[in-house]
């Protein structure tokens, strides 16, 4: 007997590079599409990713788009409008089995439409801290926590991000579950790292440094550079910063960089397509983020085969295991993260045991596969209502 195809919608801002639309584009084309009818609903414009989504994935692209960073109030309000309508006429047109709504912006909105509009297999993914509630005004907050309690389910992708979703956030507990992000393992060989380090002129002996994260403050960039100007200088080594430059901050980031005397160690290349040509040629990976959920480029890096420095913040110490797979220092500590850069810098053997050690446990734990197969098994526990079971 055939099974019928369950229809799931995805519902995002865009398919820009952030971790979050990342992660939408990887996994809708790998959910079984003999068990499921994928697409995308854009609420904003279409990203820059836009085109890399496979054609059997439907995308709805937004009608009205708005590309710049802060528009006018009358924009804001037209596209408020013709965004609603034309999610109504997506939920009615289309009649998803489930509305799987991603980043917070197209929770409030879509969720809300899909209640008023009687959907009721609705589902959040949580991808961040609550550090964004604090700078929102309280009705808007109010709002989050009751359409929380109308969800089939709340995925987050750390244990930090269930415990506040349950702790502050009054979750309910049997329809919280933990799903880990996923990355698919890139091919690895000697002949590849020395093609990658020979695009990006790197000489020899030369340690190539990365930190793959949009320039957010938050992110740390200012810290990762204070800790890069304790390094000897006259040692061969570069950081390369890629991420595009999402709050205007680069001119202040490499005007520190000079300050601090390291402008010519610091390559800034901003948002890349193919993040992959970088990591194969880097040697050890770093983010040294204030706020995290649970990050892609943390996994990204691992799968590399990169050791990895880390701040201990969200899911950073879930991903990378201190020791083991890379090293965990605290958070908003230019020294400690300085000294533990510099340890890394002189033990080649330690670079290389921390690196393999993190590759393998991205392929036990973090594969793209077991995070498919974890959605997969959610939305067949909703579809048949069973519980959760894993908060």
């Amino acid at each position: 007997m055939t099974m019928k195809r369950r229809k799931i919608l995805f519902v995002i801002s865009s398919l820009g590079r952030g971790g979050a639309e990342l992660h939408c584009l990887r996994v809708a084309p790998m959910l079984n599409p003999e068990h499921y009818d994928i697409a995308v609903f854009l609420f904003r414009m279409r990203g820059a990713a836009f085109e890399e989504m496979p054609r059997h994935v439907k995308v709805f692209a937004p009608w009205y788009e708005m590309e710049v960073e802060n528009p006018g109030l009358a924009s804001r309000l037209v596209r408020m409008l013709v965004s609603t309508f034309q999610f109504t006429v997506c939920l009615l047109k289309e009649r998803p089995d489930i509305v799987h709504f991603f980043l917070p912006s197209s929770y409030l909105h879509g969720g809300t439409v899909a209640l008023l509009l009687g959907r009721r297999n609705l589902v959040m993914s949580r991808r961040s801290l609550n550090y964004y509630m604090k700078h929102r005004p309280a009705w808007v907050n109010r709002l989050e926590l009751f359409l929380h309690g109308r969800m089939k389910a709340l995925s987050g992708n750390s244990n930090a991000v269930i415990r506040q979703l349950i702790e502050e956030e009054h979750a309910p507990t049997d329809r919280t579950q933990l799903i880990y992000n996923g990355v698919a393992l890139p091919e690895l060989s000697t002949q590849i790292r020395e093609a990658a380090r020979v695009a990006l002129d790197v000489s020899e002996g030369e340690i190539v440094m990365i930190v793959v994260a949009n320039l957010f403050p938050y992110k740390g960039h200012a810290d990762l550079f204070e800790a890069c100007a304790q390094l000897p200088l006259n040692q061969p080594w570069r950081l390369i910063v890629l991420g595009r430059d999402a709050s205007g901050i680069m001119p202040a980031l490499a005007a520190t960089a000079d300050r601090l005397g390291i402008a010519d160690k610091v390559h800034m290349v901003g948002g890349q397509a193919d993040v992959g040509r970088y990591l194969a040629a880097a040697d050890i990976g770093i983010l040294p983020s204030h706020e995290e959920g649970f990050s892609n480029a943390i996994l990204e890096s691992m799968a590399f085969g990169l050791p990895m420095v880390v701040t201990d913040v969200g899911g950073n110490a879930e991903a990378v295991l201190n020791q083991e797979t890379g090293l965990v220092v605290p958070a908003k500590s230019p020294a400690q993260l300085g000294i533990a850069i510099r340890r890394l810098i002189e033990d080649p053997e330690a670079r290389r045991m921390m690196g393999a050690a993190g590759r393998q446990r991205v392929e036990r734990h973090f594969s793209l596969r077991r995070c498919v197969e974890d959605y997969d098994g959610m939305y067949q526990n909703i579809l048949s209502s069973r519980p959760l079971g894993n908060a």
